[in-house]
């Protein structure tokens, strides 16, 4: 599941930079006012999209990142519109965030920096995202870090 992710986050980190191992703010501001999407910056702790509009807060750097990054990927992933009638979707939000952490920390230069045993703090600092993004992107990892430490294939069902 989560490899189809990765995919598809470095498919698009591909179409918009240069192979760069950090996602820096204007490439995701990039992505979505190349797919028409407008950004408005008003007060709240969250983002969410309504048509074409983002609403995002923007508290600091790291959670206006990891706003855009997490409105992204439902744009990319599931193209559905934010809707008040309907509760949230609890597998979409979860795809939304695994796919931001696959934005905001780019293979294989995550990976690298956890064989090194770069601490959380060390790696939030780094790629600019919030220590919860960092733990999830470790989870998500954790199975494909652990088949290059002891040299061995994927399991087969």
């Amino acid at each position: 599941m989560y490899e189809n992710l990765k995919a598809k986050a470095h498919e698009l980190l591909e179409i918009f930079q240069n192979a760069a191992d950090y996602t820096d703010t204007a490439t995701l501001e990039t992505i979505l006012e190349t797919n028409h999407f407008q950004i408005k910056v008003i007060d709240i702790e969250y983002a969410c999209y309504l048509e074409n509009i983002i609403f995002c807060g923007r508290k600091d750097e790291i959670s206006y990142r990891h706003n855009l990054a997490h409105e992204i990927a439902h744009i990319y992933l599931h193209c559905t519109l934010f809707s008040l009638s309907h509760p949230p979707n609890y597998k979409n939000e979860a795809q939304a965030e695994a796919f931001a952490a696959f934005l905001l920390l780019p293979s294989p230069a995550f990976e690298e920096d956890l064989m090194n045993q770069m601490g959380d703090k060390a790696l939030s600092d780094k790629y600019q995202a919030p220590l919860h993004l960092i733990k999830v992107r470790k989870r998500i990892c954790r199975p494909e870090l652990r088949r290059k430490m002891h040299n061995t294939e994927p399991d087969e069902f």
